[in-house]
């Protein structure tokens, strides 16, 4: 029985944002945003790196880089049935602390209305997964995880979890019908 979904933000909850469109063609971005994610550098050091990498200053950088990612509009619709389908609501995203700022801001409803949230963390390690698992004290069987990214469904799949690739909204609820809810 489904008694929890861990839902992402970014490309379900949220639109995607522009943010790759920002980083394309800058070489060592990668390394910068995994550094950043994992917390192996804090929010001065990336704004430092991303301004050399991206030959701005350390204030244009700020200022392009959270445009870039601010740009995102919410799902109504899902957020609609975020807030009321019976379930415990989970949010597992690899935002980092700047991109946090702006959820906290458009999505005040959205942390208010989940059990737990869980950011910072990178869903491209199998690791995570455990952790979230071990902290809301469920079985994997209990869970639905929905994200937009195949890579990280197949993650949560490897770990037991129920998964669902979002493409859509109907496509979502088509799928939760699978899993037998009745949202």
């Amino acid at each position: 029985m489904i008694k929890a979904i861990i839902w992402d933000i970014g490309g379900v909850l949220i639109d995607d944002p522009e943010y790759k469109e920002f980083w394309k063609g800058v070489l060592g971005s990668e390394n910068l945003r995994i550094s950043f994610g994992q917390g192996l550098i804090d929010t001065k050091e990336f704004i430092y790196q991303g301004a050399k990498l991206t030959n701005l200053s350390q204030k244009e950088f700020l200022k392009k880089y959270k445009m870039a990612y601010w740009k995102g509009k919410r799902n109504l619709e899902l957020i609609k049935l975020f807030k009321n389908n019976g379930l415990k609501n989970y949010i597992f995203s690899d935002t980092n602390p700047i991109h946090l700022q702006y959820l906290e801001k458009i999505g005040q409803d959205l942390f208010k209305n989940a059990e737990k949230i869980f950011v910072n963390k990178r869903k491209k390690y199998s690791e995570s997964y455990i952790e979230v698992l071990k902290i809301i004290k469920l079985n994997a069987r209990e869970i639905i995880f929905v994200d937009n990214k195949r890579e990280y469904v197949k993650l949560a799949r490897k770990q037991g979890i129920n998964s669902i690739l979002y493409k859509n909204n109907f496509q979502l609820k088509q799928s939760f019908k699978k899993y037998g809810l009745k949202i």
